[in-house]
This record gives C-alpha cells, sequence and structure tokens, in this order.
C-alpha cells in the first residue's frame, strides 16, 4: 500500500540574492530535495501527494498542521539571536501543540 504525503514548507526567510537566483526560495530547494531524496531512495510505499509553500515572514498565514503529515520549516533568521524566543517560535508554539511532537 502506498503512503501519499502532505507537506507544508514554512519559509521563515529568504535566501540571499546569490542562491534565490541559483536556486529560487527555499520552498523550491526543498521541494526539489524531498523529491530527488524519495526517486533515489527507490521506496514504491511512499509519495509526495503535495508540497505546499507557506512564506510566513511576507504574510503571516499558517498551515493548519491537521491537514499535513509534515511541516517543514527553513532556516530563519527571524528567530535570532534567542531561536526559542523569536517572533516566529513564538507563532510556531501557538499553532502547534506540544502534545503532536513525539517524544513530548
Amino acid at each position: 500500500m502506498t503512503r501519499a504525503l502532505r507537506i507544508a514548507v514554512l519559509e521563515c526567510d529568504t535566501p540571499i540574492p546569490p542562491v534565490k537566483e541559483r536556486l529560487g526560495g527555499y520552498g523550491d530547494i526543498f521541494t526539489r530535495l524531498l523529491n530527488q531524496g524519495l526517486q533515489s531512495s527507490n521506496n514504491s510505499t511512499i509519495k509526495i501527494q503535495e508540497i505546499s509553500r507557506w512564506h510566513v515572514v511576507d504574510n503571516p498565514v499558517y498551515p493548519n498542521p491537521n491537514e499535513y503529515d509534515a511541516l517543514l520549516l527553513s532556516g530563519s533568521s527571524m528567530c535570532l539571536p534567542a531561536p526559542q524566543e523569536g517572533p516566529l517560535a513564538k507563532r510556531f508554539k501557538n499553532m502547534i501543540p506540544l502534545s503532536t511532537i513525539p517524544g513530548s
């Protein structure tokens, strides 16, 4: 049986200009890496049904975590110097209840 994954990429920053010009935004980069990784794994029991992109710095609208199998957060200068106290980290804590994180 094939498992279809829905993944939300939360773009918490924008790559520096030379990287963005060459590779695109973080959503583009992670979409490419996830697809290449799955293809090279030859795992026929998993397919990617959807990868959506959410640029949460420019537009602070977040996906419903219950509608996705995975949330991938890109690196973020918005969380510096203390990632656990940055503006995005506070929003994520409110968005994702601790009980949904394995091992918590």
